[in-house]
């Protein structure tokens, strides 16, 4: 069973731009890693104020978005055959362009056969 969380710093900086402080930086990347499971394979929980992976391995640039509906945008990002090959994915994260991490999903793990291309999808909401 997969879960998600939208960070504490995500909501901080969303506050503070709506009050003016700051403009929002807007989603960069993506990151990948291995830490969403425990040893028996069952998804960890995540708490909002967790600030990256647990087990990050790599980091990639979206691919582009959707607008699902006036509270969710779905970001996608696509690793090619040769990146990440032979890994067991079970963590993704939105980064935004000042390296915050604002969204953490943990899911089970899936592996990454060198062959195939994959195509991740996020949802950030509100």
């Amino acid at each position: 069973m997969a879960n998600a969380v939208t960070t504490e710093i995500a909501k901080k900086k969303i506050l503070l731009a709506r009050a003016g402080v700051y403009p929002l930086s807007k989603i960069a990347k993506m990151a990948f890693g291995t830490g969403g499971v425990d040893g028996a394979g069952n998804v960890l929980e995540i708490g909002e104020g967790q600030q990256g992976l647990n087990a990050e391995i790599f980091r990639k640039d979206v691919d582009g978005y959707e607008i699902i509906n006036d509270t969710k945008v779905q970001y996608r990002c696509t690793l090619t055959e040769e990146e990440l090959a032979g890994e067991q994915l079970s963590e993704l994260a939105l980064v935004d362009a000042d390296g915050d991490f604002v969204a953490i999903k943990n899911f089970t793990a899936k592996g990454k056969d060198s062959d195939w291309k994959m195509t991740f999808k996020i949802n950030d909401t509100m």
